[in-house]
């Protein structure tokens, strides 16, 4: 179950109130804290992932796969909702070509054939290290032993003619917005139609809440966010 957006706004809003802050909040500034939260809360947990390398469920939630192909120069572009890298791995030669070889003229491989292909890691490696590498015959880059460098706007393969790899990487969230409709007095209301929610788990609600009213400058007392959520959940927002 996912986070909605107008329960957090309205936690915040009776956090506000309840701490004198001021009882209005400005749509666009929450939709900018949110977006700060958002971003911040998968930076926060993919640390903890590389310090333990575990992954919790609230973090797993975004972590997917897709197939990336690799132009004739080695070249390969991110995903537009990439964030983080995770793994690579490619596909083995000599059954890739054999697979690419058995699809007809201007044909290409299913998700299920590629998948079924014997796969081999590729090695995320620093460019201060490729050139020293690059000099040693026993360790440039192969189809045995790819390797992969990460730059600004694309990621370099090599060898460069590798045709295709699975990329693991952890995505952005998509932006959370809350949306409104002035009512007569000009005074803004939630609309759920074009408003839209967190992706994150229900269990990092209250995290969410408590990141956006401290960027409010709301001071939240033992027991003020248990009061408020389960008011508004009482009330059947």
């Amino acid at each position: 179950m996912a986070v909605n957006i107008n329960f957090v706004y309205e936690s915040v809003l009776m956090l506000a109130n309840k701490s004198q802050v001021g009882s209005a909040l400005i749509p666009e500034e929450f939709n900018r804290y949110s977006q700060i939260a958002n971003l911040g809360l998968l930076d926060k947990l993919y640390a903890q992932y590389q310090s333990t390398s575990k992954i919790t469920t609230e973090l797993q939630d975004f972590l997917v796969k897709k197939q990336i192909y690799v132009n004739q120069y080695g070249r390969a572009d991110f995903p537009s909702n990439f964030y983080y890298y995770d793994t690579m791995l490619a596909y083995d030669r000599e059954s890739y070509l054999a697979l690419r070889g058995s699809c007809a003229t201007g044909t290409y491989p299913t998700q299920l054939q590629y998948a079924a292909l014997p796969q081999i890691p590729v090695k995320d490696t620093d460019h201060d290290k490729f050139g020293t590498l690059n000099l040693a015959p026993a360790y440039r880059p192969n189809y045995t032993v790819p390797r992969v460098r990460m730059f600004a706007d694309y990621m370099q393969l090599n060898p460069i003619d590798i045709g295709s790899v699975e990329l693991q990487y952890f995505k952005q969230p998509i932006q959370a917005v809350w949306n409104f409709i002035p009512d007569s007095f000009g005074l803004p209301v939630y609309d759920p139609l074009t408003s839209v929610d967190y992706e994150w788990n229900i269990t990092m609600q209250n995290e969410l809440i408590t990141q956006i009213a401290s960027m409010f400058g709301i001071e939240i007392r033992d027991g003020d966010l248990a009061q408020a959520t389960s008011a508004l959940q009482a009330s059947g927002i």
